[in-house]
């Protein structure tokens, strides 16, 4: 047993030894033996160090660079010529990587992933003292397949925004560094930045914040395993609470009169928050009477700037009043203060001066003339007091007669409301409907001035801009193409504009065809005489051939808003605009036009275009111009609108003619091999909206000859 026992000690004190490149044996810390240091290789080798270093005098390895140990045995990972792939440094010991933040694996050859930043944060849902925070996942979220690198988990933080929130751009340096396994990377943050969330959902709910206070908030993202990105930021509000008095007095009394309190209002120490949706913006004064049970109120609208007060009006005289106050603001109003105490002054007379406590340390002193019929209580004045419309009785005020009311009788509906309201005891008007002004003189906004009356406007909803008119002509706002008084009239087409308006511009109108139940809003051409656009077309379509359905349908097709862009597009006023004139315009909106003029007048477009054959006067030459193009010199072969002639060739509007090489014939009946105009059907091919068919202008039957432009249709 001793045996085994000194091997097992001389055993590990070899081991430790090893670790020391030494050999020792003694004891009380003296050396009983010779001390040797270990000797790893013998210059002489041919290959000493394992081929990879220089042997030293006293036997030790001098490695290469990318190699470690005592022989330059081991090497660096993952190879010697890149040591930890640039992003480490080599244990000298054991020839393991320790990496560089933002890199992991054995040769530190993996660059852990950081999310791509967060594109929006928004904040759905606040209350007073939390905010729900919510964020979509990193675009790049899927990035990877390894489990390494799968699931994100979000860290969420805010800071008060009267603040100093400045470290977060310092931060977001240095959280784009931080590794997830080392925290300590990570910048030191100042405390006014809180971390509320750290979460693998897309939500947060910050809580115990402050009521009515601004905060940032920011979202940054890491992967299993990775980084955290550059956080996003937004700016939220927690709701504000109701201003609370709590015990502070709401009210300083700055003047006293025998039957009014002007009272100046004191804000809450707490208003509800530091946030503008914090600010007081009106006040609720409630006063009552000592001995009365029930509060009147008064609103009164909170001053921007200075002080807030408001004037108790119509109060008993030399009277003990309750007062009390509420605030309010975007929370609604708190509950109200406590009550002060405040008097009313008395009236004296027959020389009299009556002097007393008005509450709250003030006093009044009130002086009154000698020889008004008052009583030793100093609550009358003499009749004269009551404007010759009442007199003094046993009441503090005047008994008025008739319709006088107000303290002194001074207030009648008659005089004071001109006969169109009625007056209040404060000499305020309520105006009749129709009437404004402080005596109701005025026409209010809705009425006009008629033989001395005010009566309503009475405009027209569809074709007026607003409900208020001229209070002296009664004339209402129209809107473009309404006329009259009341706006209720419409104009039927662009002509007709044109002819009441000589001065009227190109742009949209609205009018009002015979046909139609209601307006409608179209493109006027006013430079040529009123032109009503009807219908547009593509070249590159050929959805307005001849046999379209768009032609003879009752039903409008695209847009129908006004405009001269390129498109197929059928116009309301197809099936409605009467006229005498079809105009179309190739390639130009407004200029580069053919017409037709028609012998009578049609109800519409669609009216002329559901029929047969319409001969129409034609100007061969301005067609030709049009669509420059220069066939033989023949006359035109049915003119004018569903123009079907032989050979398959039909025109909505245009003409036909035969080929170059054949003689010119006109008839009806006579061979044709070619269309020109709008909404075409050549011989043996090209159906199109506008331009002209293959054989017009050519002897060659290839398609191709065909010509096909753009189009607009106006009628007037």
């Amino acid at each position: 047993m001793r045996f085994y026992g000194s091997i097992a000690v001389v055993a590990a004190l070899l081991i430790a030894a090893y670790a020391e490149n030494t050999i020792g044996i003694g004891k009380g810390g003296d050396t009983l033996g010779v001390r040797m240091k270990n000797r790893f290789c013998d210059a002489s080798d041919s290959s000493p160090c394992s081929g990879r270093g220089n042997c030293t005098a006293d036997g030790q390895c001098e490695c290469q660079s990318g190699y470690v140990g005592a022989r330059c045995h081991r090497e660096c990972r993952p190879s010697a010529s890149n040591i930890c792939s640039g992003h480490g440094t080599c244990s000298s010991v054991t020839g393991r990587c320790s990496c560089s933040a933002g890199y992991a694996g054995k040769g530190c050859e993996t660059e852990l992933p950081t999310p791509s930043q967060l594109e929006t944060v928004s904040a759905p849902q606040a209350t007073n003292d939390s905010v729900v925070l919510s964020w979509p996942e990193p675009s790049n979220q899927n990035q990877g397949g390894s489990s390494t690198f799968q699931g994100t988990t979000y860290v969420v933080e805010v800071c008060e925004a009267s603040l100093d929130c400045s470290s977060g751009a310092s931060q977001s340096v240095s959280l784009a560094a931080m590794r997830v396994n080392d925290a300590r990377a990570r910048t030191q943050e100042t405390s006014n930045w809180q971390k509320v969330c750290e979460t693998t959902d897309n939500t947060c709910q910050a809580s115990g914040l402050k009521a009515g206070t601004a905060y940032k908030a920011r979202v940054s993202a890491k992967f299993r395993n990775g980084v955290l990105n550059d956080p996003t930021e937004i700016e939220v509000v927690t709701q504000a609470e109701a201003p609370d008095y709590e015990s502070n007095l709401p009210i300083v009394n700055k003047t006293v009169t025998d039957t009014s309190i002007l009272v100046e209002l004191v804000p809450p120490r707490d208003i509800g928050g530091s946030h503008s949706s914090a600010a007081i913006d009106e006040y609720k004064v409630e006063y009552r009477k000592v001995g009365e049970s029930a509060f009147q109120s008064k609103t009164v609208t909170a001053a921007q700037s200075g002080a807030t007060q408001t004037n108790l009006t119509g109060l008993d005289v030399f009277s003990t009043y309750e007062i009390r106050s509420s605030a309010k603001n975007d929370a609604g109003y708190g509950s109200p203060s406590g009550t002060v105490q405040q008097k009313t002054a008395g009236r004296c007379g027959n020389g009299h001066i009556e002097s007393g406590s008005l509450g709250n340390g003030l006093t009044y002193v009130e002086q009154c003339e000698t020889g008004h019929c008052c009583s030793s209580s100093c609550l009358f004045k003499p009749d004269s007091y009551c404007s010759g419309h009442g007199s003094c009785s046993n009441a503090t005020h005047c008994a008025c007669t008739g319709s006088y009311i107000g303290v002194t009788c001074q207030y009648s509906d008659a005089t004071t409301c001109s006969g169109h309201g009625t007056v209040s005891y404060e000499g305020t008007c309520s105006c009749q409907s129709g009437y404004g002004g402080s005596s109701c003189t005025a026409c209010s906004d809705g009425s006009y001035s008629s033989s001395g009356n005010c009566v309503p406007c009475g405009c027209d909803s569809s074709g007026s801009t607003s409900t208020v008119c001229d209070k002296t002509t009664g004339q209402c706002p129209c809107k473009t193409g309404y006329y009259g008084r009341t706006c209720s009239s419409a104009y039927t087409s662009c002509k007709a504009i044109k002819d009441a308006i000589p001065a009227s511009s190109n742009g949209v109108y609205a009018i009002k065809p015979a046909s139609s139940s209601s307006a409608m809003d179209v493109y006027c051409d006013m430079t040529n005489g009123g032109y009503t656009l009807i219908a547009k077309m593509r070249s590159d379509t050929s959805v307005w051939q001849y046999d379209s359905d768009y032609w003879q349908s009752g039903t409008t097709v695209g847009s129908q808003t006004p405009s001269l862009s390129v498109a197929d597009i059928k116009y309301l006023a197809f099936m409605h605009v009467s006229f005498t004139t079809v105009r179309g315009c190739v390639g130009s909106a407004t200029t580069n036009c053919m017409h037709g003029v028609l012998s009578s007048t049609y109800s519409s477009a669609h009216s002329l275009f559901s029929g047969s054959y319409v001969p129409a006067t034609l100007n061969q030459a301005e067609i030709l111009q049009a669509f420059s193009v220069s066939p033989r010199n023949c006359d035109m072969q049915g003119p004018g609108f569903n123009s079907v002639r032989n050979g398959n060739n039909r025109a909505r509007f245009g003409f036909v003619n035969n080929i170059p090489s054949q003689a010119c014939q006109t008839s009806l009946s006579d061979d044709a091999d070619g269309a020109i105009g709008f909404g075409l059907h050549g011989q043996d091919c090209c159906p199109m909206n506008v331009g002209y068919t293959n054989y017009f202008a050519y002897n060659s039957p290839n398609a191709g000859r065909e010509s096909r432009r753009t189009g607009w249709l106006w009628v007037k």
